[in-house]
């Protein structure tokens, strides 16, 4: 299986060894042993299958057979965590390695991504549970408060364990600024932009349903990290389409005869017992915005095809997550 990793993603960048990415490295483990272990809403067995999966996935991409170097008998059998534990700080960094600070954040993004799908699948199961039949209305009742409690102190606890991650990743890199959400680490923008709209952003796309829109914005942001704009700006409005359509459907305003992002927008517009979902300007703007996607995803015959900046490309990909979060927040 092909693992979407860090280092894959940027191969161009560079990242020396410096005693900050060793101190860095050092508190990362300290969050995931405090977030793993120091509490009771992982099983042992969600604990290893995280380590576990992370540790496979990076050897498997790097080309090794294990993270650990050695061919010793104990070290071969040791659990997902101590060959994770020994790989990120258990081992003299190697100076002149050009992918050793990038081996170990590849290995950091893996471990969140696993927590982070765990977390899914955990949630889907409690919420399934039944009622036991023999509950009365209000031990019922009880029993859905006790349920949505505990999924709601889980959430916190991983959310603050990202948001501590992404405060390091903020004050460690700061030439090449780094930023963690929804199971990557990407290239951030600026820290007023990762505050007001990236972070709130992805929290709000944490949801199974907003799997295809988060994807297209996290191809958007690599192809944008690759000076690919045409299509950065062409994943960010497939995104924006994407969420769009899901609000649609779920609405129950989808009639099936839509042809494209346009006839979508139209049923969030139209007004239905006095009040439209989005306003007439809104369509408008999010027309305006679609222009963008249509110039890059047609072809333009014999005039010259349309060129980006990165900075016209950031702009756009940020109004499309304004965008998306405005819709999302209405639901």
């Amino acid at each position: 299986m092909i693992t979407d990793v860090f280092y894959k993603r940027y191969p161009n960048d560079k990242f020396p060894v410096r005693q900050q990415d060793l101190a860095f490295f050092q508190r990362v483990h300290r969050i995931l042993s405090d977030t793993l272990d120091g509490s009771t809403k992982f099983s042992d067995h969600d604990k290893e299958t995280i380590w576990r999966r992370a540790h496979d996935a990076l050897a498997m991409e790097i080309g090794w057979p294990s993270l650990v170097r050695t061919a010793s008998p104990y070290e071969r059998n040791l659990n997902g965590l101590m060959m994770c534990r020994h790989f990120l700080i258990g081992v003299e960094p190697i100076i002149n390695d050009p992918n050793y600070v990038k081996h170990r954040i590849s290995l950091i993004e893996l471990v969140f991504a696993n927590i982070e799908s765990i977390k899914g699948d955990w949630i889907a199961q409690v919420n399934k549970q039944p009622t036991p039949r023999h509950y009365d209305e209000e031990r019922a009742q009880s029993h859905l408060i006790f349920i949505r409690q505990y999924v709601e102190e889980f959430l916190v606890l991983c959310d603050q364990a990202v948001e501590e991650l992404n405060h390091r990743l903020r004050e460690t890199y700061t030439e090449v600024p780094l930023e963690y959400h929804n199971g990557k680490i990407q290239h951030a923008s600026d820290f007023f932009v990762a505050e007001e709209i990236s972070m709130p952003f992805w929290s709000l796309l944490r949801e199974s349903k907003w799997k295809n829109p988060d994807d297209d914005m996290k191809k958007a942001l690599d192809h944008r990290d690759n000076n690919r704009l045409t299509e950065a700006i062409r994943a960010a409005a497939q995104a924006l389409e994407s969420v769009i359509k899901i609000i649609s459907d779920e609405k129950g305003w989808t009639r099936g005869t839509e042809k494209g992002a346009a006839h979508y927008i139209d049923n969030l517009v139209v007004e239905r017992n006095g009040k439209r979902f989005i306003e007439v300007w809104e369509k408008d703007r999010l027309g305006t915005f679609f222009k963008s996607r249509n110039d890059v995803s047609h072809g333009p015959g014999s005039a010259p095809p349309p060129s980006y900046s990165v900075a016209e490309a950031d702009s756009l990909i940020e109004e499309a997550m304004i965008r998306m979060k405005s819709l999302v927040r209405r639901i």
